[in-house]
């Protein structure tokens, strides 16, 4: 056989493999980034579950007049997760609606630490009389109805969301 044609089939036979290898890579890297995705919705819905059932026993914390909780919400996973799940939903605004729902909580949280503080803190309960001792009671009691409110609001948001996860 002549030469050139055996130099042109070599480098038509690493043009092919070459290209073979590409898509291969890029079918197996598309095959990983769904498994993370997957896995990322799952991971999601598991912890927006797990709050909207802490929203609920708060709840029931906040309407009971002598109780304040002594639990908090429980943000890891979706503080975790805040920016890649930008790179594996590939739906801006789904990911828009969680960070949304992740503020609320944020925000929730920090209520109920301030709501356990005002009960609890030795602060307030030992230096603090008369007409501020009445005043940090009515704190205490806004702060509750400002927290039912806000779960109300909250829990509106997650089941649209839970949907859009699947």
């Amino acid at each position: 056989m002549n030469p050139v044609v055996e130099l042109l089939l070599i480098i038509f036979g690493c043009l092919v493999s070459f290209i073979l290898g590409l898509v291969a890579s890029r079918l197996m890297k598309k095959e990983d980034d769904d498994l993370k995705s997957n896995q990322l919705r799952e991971g999601l819905k598991a912890a927006i579950k797990h709050n909207n059932d802490l929203l609920a026993n708060l709840s029931e914390w906040v309407s009971n007049p002598g109780a304040t909780p002594f639990f908090n919400l429980d943000l890891a996973i979706l503080n975790s997760t805040s920016s890649i799940k930008y790179e594996y939903l590939e739906d801006f605004s789904l990911c828009e609606e969680i960070d949304k729902l992740r503020y609320e909580l944020t925000h929730l949280t920090r209520k109920v630490d301030a709501l356990f503080n005002l009960r609890f803190d030795p602060i307030f309960i030992t230096q603090i009389h008369g007409e501020n001792r009445k005043r940090l009671l009515d704190s205490h009691t806004l702060l509750k109805e400002s927290i039912k409110e806000q779960i109300s609001g909250t829990q509106k948001l997650i089941e649209p969301l839970l949907g859009r996860l699947g």
